[in-house]
């Protein structure tokens, strides 16, 4: 989210991002992957940080099932919540799990077919350039196959804890997205009643499709009451 990062930024917001384990530059686990890995991740790096003021919190795709978990499990940490595209039903996987590790290293250059994600993909050339380092790093195809085995926290039951717990919540959904498609946000606007932007002429990544109505949102939501 580099777009929303930088200009987030320049709008005077003290922005944080990070590489969930196993992607980017943060470590490759050898062990699983479940939603415990990630949850004790991002406390470890707040309390690290020492930052004890509730915090916006923002997640895209697999993100929002990660965000939505910590929010529901430490509401007192999080003033609010931003999802973009998140993943909802995630991984009901029908092989054992060492098949679709070596399917996936043998097949591992469609891993890198990534633009996909855009409506109109031939507004971003070079992008599937930009994931292939990811790839170079030993431990990356294990992290992928293993979330997809062990990640157990179902988002719509962290949606209705947060719900209930009455946490603030924006949630963003391209149109077109063919990765996690539009007919969820029905789903999630159900059990989180947030406050809701479908963005038209906009796949999996909105907030690099439209730039400017994605960020309005944002701000918008960001500078709410109590803010």
């Amino acid at each position: 989210m580099d777009s929303t990062y930088y200009a987030l930024a320049l709008k005077g917001y003290r922005v944080m991002r990070y590489d969930t384990y196993g992607r980017g530059y943060s470590d490759r686990l050898t062990g699983d992957y479940p939603e415990k890995v990630y949850d004790q991740q991002l406390m470890d790096l707040l309390d690290a940080l020492k930052i004890k003021k509730p915090i916006h919190l923002m997640g895209l795709s697999f993100g929002g099932p990660v965000t939505s978990y910590f929010t529901a499990q430490h509401p007192e940490r999080v003033k609010s919540l931003t999802l973009v595209d998140p993943a909802i039903g995630l991984f009901s996987p029908d092989k054992p799990e060492f098949i679709t590790y070596i399917l996936t290293v043998f097949f591992s250059d469609k891993l890198s077919q990534q633009t996909s994600d855009f409506y109109k993909p031939e507004n971003f050339p070079g992008w599937n350039e930009l994931y292939k380092p990811q790839m170079k790093y030993k431990g990356f195809i294990h992290s992928l196959v293993s979330t997809r085995y062990h990640y157990k926290a179902d988002p719509k039951k962290s949606f209705k804890i947060i719900a209930k717990q009455g946490t603030p919540v924006l949630l963003i959904w391209g149109k077109q997205d063919p990765t996690t498609p539009f007919e969820g946000s029905v789903v999630a606007n159900e059990l989180l009643h947030p406050v809701f932007l479908a963005v038209d002429e906009a796949g999996h990544l909105p907030h690099m499709e439209k730039v400017k109505l994605v960020l309005s949102a944002m701000l918008n939501f960001l500078s709410g009451p109590g803010d």
